[in-house]
């Protein structure tokens, strides 16, 4: 009922569980019944609730991210978090599933296994995301994330297998182009899969990024932004708010930023073309609200691709 999963920056360690919330939200009401709901807790969102109860009693821990994520109104949170407290049993045989992600987030070697009780939930399953390297070895990783034994002692590390999330090498990679192309042919018209790796050739600095699943996606849903099909270039990102076009030459490399910001315009273009109709002031002003947003996170990322 816990599994510690491991992996590099982007090879989907995050997406495991909002995958599992999406899988969920298409199930119909007779089969939620007997599935098990998704809880996501983004452990360094809730920092000073996690120390907290690493250092005093964690009981109430996921109680409480529960009846955050399950009541949309902050007012009747409280409320119902003293509800369910009182009887705790009852919340305790309910079928969920925690996934308790960025460990490595928290900066420093916590004592997670002590956020959840193994013993009293005893209908749910619990998953521990953490990046690859953050604790140096697997016997300490267990010892900080690993259910405790009924003395609350010894690790149980048959009940947690550990799950290593791997790089795709060359032939998933083209696995993944391929299955892309078909998948977005209608979005980016001549675009088949032998373009893109075309295309590709063009931004050898990308090659590392391709090896990860999330940022394998990001590449190619940009590539077309960036290129079109005959290898021209028409967008590239100074800084993230400055477009230049036409410019093949002035910047040979792709900062890992300017991915992120060229992938996050993309979307916020896109939802908002879902949110707001042709003509809606609300529309720009979104995309706006939405982009100035990505600029200022892409500008605080310190680091590219060389």
């Amino acid at each position: 009922r816990c599994v510690f999963v491991q992996g590099s920056a982007g090879t989907g360690k995050s997406l495991l569980g909002w995958r599992l919330v999406q899988q969920y939200g298409s199930l119909s009401d007779e089969e939620r019944n007997t599935a098990r709901m998704p809880i996501v807790i983004s452990l360094p969102l809730v920092a000073a609730a996690v120390r907290r109860a690493i250092d005093g009693d964690a009981g109430g821990f996921l109680v409480h991210r529960l009846v955050e994520q399950c009541c949309p109104n902050p007012s009747l949170r409280s409320k119902y978090a003293r509800l369910y407290e009182e009887d705790q049993e009852a919340i305790y045989m309910r079928r969920f599933v925690f996934v308790l992600d960025d460990v490595d987030e928290l900066g420093d070697k916590l004592m997670i296994h002590k956020l959840f009780n193994y013993w009293a939930w005893l209908n749910s399953v619990f998953v521990v995301c953490c990046r690859t390297g953050f604790f140096s070895n697997d016997s300490e990783g267990y010892e900080h994330v690993c259910p405790r034994d009924a003395t609350g002692k010894a690790p149980l590390r048959s009940q947690m297998p550990a799950v290593h999330l791997r790089p795709f090498d060359e032939a998933q990679v083209g696995t993944y182009i391929a299955n892309f192309a078909r998948r977005y042919a209608t979005a980016h018209e001549g675009w088949t899969a032998q373009v893109y790796e075309r295309r590709l050739q063009s931004f050898p600095q990308l090659k590392d990024f391709l090896k990860e699943p999330l940022l394998l996606f990001m590449v190619l849903s940009v590539l077309p932004t960036v290129s079109n099909v005959v290898g021209e270039v028409t967008h590239r990102l100074d800084r993230p708010y400055i477009i230049v076009s036409n410019d093949a030459d002035a910047f040979p490399t792709m900062a890992r930023a300017e991915l992120y910001a060229l992938f996050g315009f993309q979307w916020a273009r896109r939802e908002a073309g879902r949110r707001y109709p042709d003509g809606d002031r609300n529309r720009q002003d979104w995309i706006e609200a939405t982009t100035h947003g990505v600029t200022l996170f892409c500008e605080a990322i310190p680091f590219q691709m060389a």
